[in-house]
């Protein structure tokens, strides 16, 4: 659904802890700089994954340069370490992963805060009235990405170091060998 059926869908089916989900959906959407307009939401959506189906509080479709990308959103009032705990659950099947809480994090919760951020987790925080991003979600690579750059890294480095075993003399340039090959 776009973003204004999803304004009515949610009039009708938001929970407590989605009081302030469209200006949720409107900080994501700024930090990724996607216009409403242009997006596609899915609340409450469920994926069918190895471990058996995994529900989203809110799935945002939308499509960059290069590919269609997936942004969730798992809200919580307070519960921090649950959020994040499925935030961290549900990362590998989305480009983007936000949690949106109250702006609440007791000295207890501060371990979660800092996975939330080794896992590149965006956080955003609403009140009563706004929400405001807090950090940005970084992009998760998807296993077999992760896999072909480290081999591009790989061969890089191969390369690099095998020519910088030759000696000056024993490397040929194309001009060097069209010139030999003519003789």
């Amino acid at each position: 659904m776009n973003f204004r059926e999803y304004l009515k869908w949610w009039q009708e089916h938001k929970n407590y802890e989605e009081k302030l989900a469209p200006q949720v959906v409107e900080e994501i959407c700024h930090a990724h700089e996607l216009e409403k307009e242009k997006i596609q939401l899915f609340p409450r959506k469920f994926l069918e994954t190895e471990q058996g189906r995994m529900e989203f509080d809110l799935v945002i479709a939308f499509s960059d340069k290069w590919k269609s990308r997936l942004i969730g959103i798992e809200f919580k009032e307070f519960d921090f370490r649950e959020v994040i705990t499925q935030a961290i659950l549900r990362r590998d099947y989305v480009d983007y992963m936000y949690i949106a809480t109250k702006p609440f994090v007791a000295s207890h919760e501060l371990s979660s805060f800092f996975i939330m951020l080794l896992y590149g987790i965006g956080w955003v925080i609403w009140g009563e009235k706004e929400a405001h991003l807090i950090f940005k979600s970084r992009y998760h690579y998807p296993p077999e990405e992760r896999l072909h750059e480290l081999i591009n890294v790989l061969v890089r480095e191969k390369l690099r170091t095998s020519l910088s075993n030759l000696s000056e003399d024993k490397i040929v340039t194309l001009e060097k060998w069209i010139k030999e090959s003519e003789k």
